[in-house]
């Protein structure tokens, strides 16, 4: 049987009934919908849903998020189908767009189907009436990155929404909030560092040497906000690094501008024989950076 027929909740491959109507694929046995598969679009498409999150349509929809029209059903007649699974209903149009956002930012599945059950909770409760659908995904999203310990920037999240505005996924993030048991705290730099190197293409040894140094800088008197002083020791480990980048690129990926990470790096690189690892670079080697400066 083919491979794309396996089914997760069954943990085995099954008899496949093919829902045109709603463009699912539907385990035989169980009744489960085979999501991912289900999820599968074009990039004209997915533009396009993105794009469609108009005012037109929020005006004409009386509640945006709970889409009566595109829920599908699975049919009760579905042979040996557990009683737990005799109807699943999801809003596809959601589903898909979470899918698009999460594929662009690079985020691995379980975000995915985390972001999906938070929206789902979010059409039952009619918790966001009045939000726009892309406000809404992009905060089922964000908050789905921050509970799985991958967090995202809300400037990352908004560009992959059509660019709704930070404010409106804030807002949205609010009503999730009210209704549903979510975590949305605060998201600390340093759990960015990892992301913010990648976004640079930094080798895995570079990496380190900034883990290490952030570690370090907590320790000391360095009077500059968090995420500044990260921008800033990455800035200084990639000086060291055989691995060059320019410093436009390193406040792009950071969200830091070019004038606070050169105001921050003035504060760190005095305390550089303290932060950088002995493993990484030798003090001639580091003196050299500080003075070149």
């Amino acid at each position: 049987m083919a491979a794309d027929n396996f089914c997760q909740q069954c943990e085995k491959p099954t008899g496949i009934i093919m829902d045109h109507e709603a463009g699912e694929r539907i385990c035989s046995e169980c009744g489960c919908s085979l999501l991912e598969s289900s999820m599968e679009i074009d990039s004209a498409e997915s533009e396009t849903l993105l794009m469609s999150d108009s005012t037109e349509e929020l005006e004409t929809d009386p509640n945006p998020v709970f889409d009566f029209e595109n829920y599908s059903t699975i049919p009760n007649n579905i042979p040996n189908q557990a009683s737990d699974h005799k109807i699943v209903k999801k809003p596809r149009r959601g589903y898909k767009l979470i899918g698009i956002m999460a594929d662009k930012l690079g985020l691995f599945s379980e975000i995915k189907d985390r972001a999906r059950e938070i929206y789902n909770k979010v059409n039952d409760f009619k918790t966001c009436r009045g939000r726009s659908l892309n406000s809404i995904l992009a905060a089922c999203l964000f908050i789905a990155c921050r509970e799985l310990e991958l967090p995202r920037t809300l400037t990352e999240v908004s560009s992959v929404a059509n660019g709704v505005p930070k404010k409106d996924i804030n807002r949205a993030m609010e009503c999730i909030k009210s209704k549903l048991v979510v975590e949305t705290g605060g998201v600390q730099p340093k759990q960015l560092v990892k992301h913010y190197c990648a976004k640079l293409g930094m080798q895995e040894k570079d990496i380190k040497a900034v883990l290490y140094a952030q570690n370090k800088s907590e320790e000391l008197d360095i009077r500059r906000s968090p995420k500044s002083v990260v921008a800033a020791i990455i800035y200084m480990i990639i000086q060291l690094s055989d691995h060059q980048v320019h410093i436009k690129d390193i406040a792009m990926a950071t969200e830091v501008t070019e004038l606070t990470i050169r105001k921050s790096y003035k504060e760190v690189y005095r305390h550089a024989l303290k932060l950088i690892p002995a493993w990484y670079a030798c003090e001639e080697e580091v003196v050299k950076i500080t003075e070149s400066f």
